[in-house]
């Protein structure tokens, strides 16, 4: 038996993408999918859970609903509350979009049938699929402190170059991350190119 894996998602216009199958209601979406995958604006996610939640407790199926949305782990538990135990599974997504032979988003999952769903989405090289454990709110929990780490280190990162500018002192800085902390001075990179650029041409003049 072959099993339907069905996503919520926000598609621009005209964005078509093969394999996608529009159904004209959430009542067809239930009968046709084995598990819907929910990836929806964060402000969105309860709104949506809720809809869902009503029709699953009238049909009585089968349907797993993952929330793979970047919401708190409470906001996770509390949406978690409206479905049987049997057919949620909480889910989140840590990384940029996939690029083949580049780079892959790690999948997280945690619930009763997160192992269920992290092999019907299969073993595939865009995704790093895993499965933290049986509790609601540990996929949620783990994307929510992973962001709060990377975010904070992105906002030192861009304070400190924006006050070496102030200073004139830019290229000297981008000099010294780049020697003792690579890494620092690829996030500073990315974050204000023209920075990168300067020094770049700096070095360029002294060659």
């Amino acid at each position: 038996m072959t099993t339907i894996v069905a996503t919520i998602a926000i598609i621009s216009p005209g964005d078509i993408v093969a394999g996608i199958i529009d159904t004209e209601s959430d009542e067809e979406l239930l009968r046709r999918a084995d598990i819907i995958l929910s990836i929806v604006s964060p402000s969105e996610a309860a709104a949506v859970a809720h809809r869902f939640s009503r029709h699953m407790s009238l049909n009585r199926g089968n349907t797993i609903y993952v929330d793979m949305n970047a919401i708190a782990p409470q906001t996770t538990c509390s949406i978690a509350s409206n479905f049987s135990e049997d057919c949620f599974v909480d889910g989140s997504i840590v990384g940029l979009p996939p690029r083949v032979n580049e780079y892959s988003p790690t999948i997280y999952l945690s619930g009763k049938h997160a192992q269920k769903v992290a092999h019907a989405i299969g073993d595939t090289s865009m995704l790093d699929i895993r499965v933290l454990g049986d509790e609601i709110g540990q996929a949620s929990g783990l994307k929510m402190y992973y962001g709060t780490m990377t975010k904070g280190i992105t906002a030192i990162v861009l304070h400190a170059c924006v006050a070496a500018r102030s200073l004139k002192l830019d290229g000297a800085f981008l000099d010294e991350l780049k020697r003792s902390m690579p890494h620092g001075f690829e996030m500073a990179n990315r974050l204000i190119p023209d920075m990168a650029y300067t020094l770049k041409r700096k070095d360029i003049t002294r060659n």
